[in-house]
């Protein structure tokens, strides 16, 4: 049988790639336990078996044994230990490379008995060595230390006596080197470094003299490749670097030529993938990610076309798991996380269909541990309703024989007697009694209890029949269904048969004649079920409330029921006969008949009450009683009521006018209550009018009508009303405003009068100003305010205004003098607006004389300030001729005509 073992990498060769995919997540994809609850995970040889914690194990099974290879920790030596059936025991001595070299990188190969071991040697230069047991020792195969330089993740495998190795080569660029041995020496299988680039974690497999590896493939993202020799170079198979995304751990295994790897799938949460290659490409079998969650170290074995896989199971502590594809999905092989704790460098094998699992083992010191599948015998109550099932807390290797348990735990079941164990639940299969030997076969046993039925007794009971008998029982298996009779010859008086009954008093289950009866898990006793005869009692309410039949049973007396009632009467009570002569006794028995009760009724009387309903005045009507049903006159307002805002409009049954309407001499027929009238009032309505009192112009808001009490609201001054020198102030209820003052959206209440609202108009006050009208000097009087229509006596000119060339002259409403003048002390009438009264200034004269320094006379001049002089004709003078006119007797300076005379008078000198 062809396999291989992917070797385990150590720990701190790869804590760099083990911690950059920690955390991702795996769910298992299947559908459960490949052998349901017969299977359990089993130690070879107890847990934790090697001397102290151990490195790189590697498993293999031949023929049955285990081998496994390890590096002890505590002194670095490789060890391989088998399984002897009993005990592990080490093969040869422990193989010591030196006291300062450290060995790793184990890989155990078993050929036709002869156990091969390769590792890391460090006491050559960490390269690689492989030795071989030949019976007595370990003799190395060709020379030690062979390969180039330093190597990591070596694989070992045994083609026909042919050992093979693969791992990473450090001496050329880290790739994947595989050497064989020719028989004499170790040779290069191809090209050494014929991978791409550097590669982690080679699985080697050698198929028919052709050598297969698989590897961690960092020229191609860290994605898995496989290739293969064909004799002359090294070739891809399918693609390099074929995983979705960076590939972890990946085991290689060929089974019937078709290669098979596993690896910690990166694309799907770390989570475990496999792929087979199908010829022309690597395909998915079943689902990629399979796992629950995490899946480190995987390791794959693929038996006669069923892919094996065991890894540490981050879904279950880091503990070990194995699932195998069982053609539609991925299921748990026994219990997923089987282990006892933590697990590490996860190595699988399978031997006629057995998983075996080898780990590095925290719950045991870090030590190695081998873990097997094994059978188990489960026991079924198959039914039992008490007690338990036995335990075999043993596990049986496949087609061993176990000893059959007795019933241990009491198990019972109702209605059944246990009878020893069987292979199928009907009882179809095999039978086994306490002590039996049972072979577990390939896939472990479950039994479950055979129970066989028990027979119970059924009895009739006559049950207090006064003639005839009972009907005869019988004996019936438990569960059986029998047809029940009917009650034959028995008879009770004054009580007809109602069938069967579990208990004598009836509290039990009623059962007619004819019906099925399932026979329980004890004998079992039927009472006849008797019902007492009844009577119906039925009550006649002559018109008022009904009362219900009783149905009374014989001997019994009749319950008395509520008192029935009937509008305008009260009850007196039940008698026997229609013509109520005999009143009839609640405590008398039943007799065996049916018959009737009687309702005997008296007439009731009512009053009439008058209620004046918020009157202010006057009184109502006499009350007065009146008989159910009789016929009422209904009075006027006899005591004139009267209610302000309101005129009295008749009666009505309700406070609100809401019931029932009467006028005066209106009649109606007394009901069955007493009954008040009340006087019913229509509200009056009232009139509401503006009046615009004294407006000069607009119009005062159109009035209304009103009902008394209702709330009005004012309105406001839409018409424009207004008055001359005066501001509208609202409205008031006099004109004189010594009423109440309402503002516009004001509310108040309609009393009971028409109401007029007059405009109220505030006095306007306006300013007078007095203006200096281009005064030069002094002030104008102060300004101020006063009542349209008030008399304002004019100041004088009391702050001596002065304008050079003019004289003071009163006051004028306009600046140019054109308006009204007032003079100081007369009195000014304050009109509908501010006013400005203007100084009025008169111009003064000023005369020009003209000197003609003895020529001829020149006329003066009388000319207003700021004009100017009319040059005269020159005057003449003999033996002179006018040079002009001066405004100085020096003649110095010529007067200019055009420019305008000041305010004195002036004299020209001629020239």
């Amino acid at each position: 049988m062809m396999k291989l073992v992917w070797k385990r990498i150590r720990k701190y060769a790869l804590a760099a790639v083990v911690a950059l995919g920690a955390g991702c997540g795996l769910f298992l994809i299947g559908t459960g336990d490949a052998f349901a609850d017969e299977v359990i995970w089993e130690p070879v040889g107890g847990a934790g078996f090697s001397a102290g914690e151990a490195y790189d194990p590697s498993l293999f099974v031949y023929n049955g044994t285990p081998y496994v290879a390890y590096v002890e920790g505590n002194v670095n030596t490789v060890t391989v230990k088998k399984y002897n059936g009993s005990s592990w025991e080490t093969v040869g001595s422990p193989i010591m490379p030196a006291s300062w070299a450290t060995a790793g990188y184990t890989s155990v190969y078993v050929y036709n008995g002869t156990p091969y071991v390769a590792y890391r040697d460090g006491f050559n230069s960490s390269k690689v060595t492989v030795q071989l047991f030949n019976g007595s020792s370990w003799v190395p195969v060709g020379s030690a230390g062979f390969s180039a330089n330093y190597s990591e993740f070596i694989s070992l495998y045994v083609d026909n006596g042919t050992p093979y190795v693969s791992y990473k080569d450090y001496g050329n660029a880290s790739k994947a080197s595989v050497m064989k041995y020719n028989g004499s020496s170790w040779e290069t299988v191809g090209s050494a470094g014929f991978s791409a680039g550097e590669v982690y974690g080679t699985s080697l497999k050698v198929d028919n003299g052709t050598p297969y590896v698989s590897y961690q493939d960092v020229a191609n993202s860290s994605k898995a490749t496989v290739m293969k020799y064909n004799g002359s170079s090294w070739e891809t198979v399918g693609s390099a670097g074929f995983t979705p995304g960076r590939a972890d751990f990946t085991p290689l295994y060929i089974d019937e030529g078709i290669p098979y790897v596993a690896y910690t799938d990166f694309s799907n949460g770390r989570k475990a993938t496999v792929q087979k290659y199908n010829g022309s490409g690597w395909e998915t079998v079943g689902s990629a990610g399979f796992s629950a969650n995490s899946a480190d170290y995987p390791s794959l074995f693929v038996d006669n076309g069923t892919p094996y896989i065991a890894f540490r199971d981050g879904a279950n502590s880091l503990k070990a798991t194995v699932m195998k594809y069982n053609g539609s999905g991925w299921e748990t092989v026994g219990a997923p996380g089987f282990s006892a704790g933590a697990t590490e460098l996860v190595s699988l094998d399978v031997y006629d269909g057995i998983p075996y699992v080898l780990y590095k083992d925290a719950a045991n010191g870090s030590k190695v541990t081998l873990m097997k599948l094994k059978f188990t015998v489960s026991y079924d109550g198959n039914g039992s309703t008490g007690g338990a099932v036995p335990t075999d807390g043993s596990g049986y290797d496949k087609n061993a024989n176990a000893t059959v348990l007795g019933n241990s735990g009491n198990l019972a079941k109702t209605g059944y007697t246990f009878a020893g164990w069987n292979t199928a639940a009907d009882g179809n299969g095999t039978s086994y009694a306490p002590g039996d030997s049972v072979n577990v076969g390939a896939t472990g046993v479950r039994l479950y209890a055979k129970w066989t039925v028990n027979n119970y007794a059924v009895t009739y009971d006559s049950n207090g029949a006064t003639s005839g008998a009972a009907p005869a029982g019988g004996s019936y298996p438990y569960n059986s269904v029998i047809t029940l009779p009917g009650a034959g010859s028995m008879v009770r008086t004054g009580y007809t048969f109602a069938g069967w009954n579990t208990a004598a008093n009836g509290s039990g289950t009623n059962y007619a004649a004819g019906s099925t009866y399932t026979i329980g898990a004890a004998p079992a006793t039927l009472y006849a079920k008797w019902t007492i005869n009844q009577y119906t009692v039925t009550f006649n309410t002559d018109g008022g409330s009904p009362v219900s039949n009783q149905t009374i049973n014989y001997g019994a007396a009749v319950a008395q029921p509520a008192n029935p009632t009937k509008t305008g009467h009260t009850f007196a009570g039940w008698y026997t006969d229609a013509g109520l002569t005999t009143a009839y006794n609640f405590s008398t028995p039943i007799g065996a008949a049916n018959f009737t009760l009687y309702a005997k009724w008296d007439v009731n009387s009512y009053t009439i009450t008058y209620n004046g309903n918020g009157n202010e005045s006057g009184s109502v009507p006499s009350n007065g009683s009146h008989s159910y049903n009789s016929s009422v006159t209904v009075p006027g307002n006899s005591g004139a009521l009267a209610k302000t805002g309101y005129s009295f409009a008749g009666w009505n049954t309700s406070a609100d006018g809401s019931g029932t309407n009467y006028a005066e001499s209106a009649s109606f027929t007394m009901g069955a209550a007493n009954v008040t009238l009340y006087a019913k009032w229509t509200i009056n309505s009232y009139t509401v009018t503006y009046d615009g009192n004294g407006a000069t112009s607009g119009s005062a808001p159109s009035g209304g009508s009103h009902e008394y009490n209702t709330v009005v609201a004012v309105s406001g001054n839409a018409g424009g009303l207004a008055k001359t020198g005066y501001t509208f102030a609202g409205w008031n209820t006099e004109a004189n405003g010594s009423g109440t003052v309402y503002d516009a959206s004001d509310t108040f209440p309609i009393g009971a009068a028409d109401v007029t609202l007059y405009a109220q108009w505030t006095i306007n006050s306006y300013e007078l100003t007095y203006d200096g009208n281009g005064e030069t000097s002094g002030s104008a009087p102060s300004r101020g305010e006063y009542e349209f229509g008030s008399s304002v006596t004019v100041p004088g000119n009391a702050g001596d205004l002065a304008k050079t060339g003019h004289t003071f002259a009163g006051w004028n409403t306009a600046a140019n003098g054109g308006g009204t003048d007032y003079a100081a002390g007369s009195t000014y009438t304050v009109g509908a607006s501010d006013a400005t009264l203007y100084a009025k200034w008169t111009v003064n004269q000023y005369t020009v004389s003209f000197d003609s320094g003895g020529g001829t006379p020149v006329s003066n001049q009388p000319i207003d300030y700021g004009s100017t002089a009319t040059e005269p004709a020159a005057p003449t003078k003999t033996g002179y001729t006018f040079a002009g006119w001066y405004t100085d007797a020096d003649l110095t300076a010529a007067y200019d005509f055009a420019s305008p005379i000041g305010a004195a008078d002036l004299t020209l000198y001629a020239k």
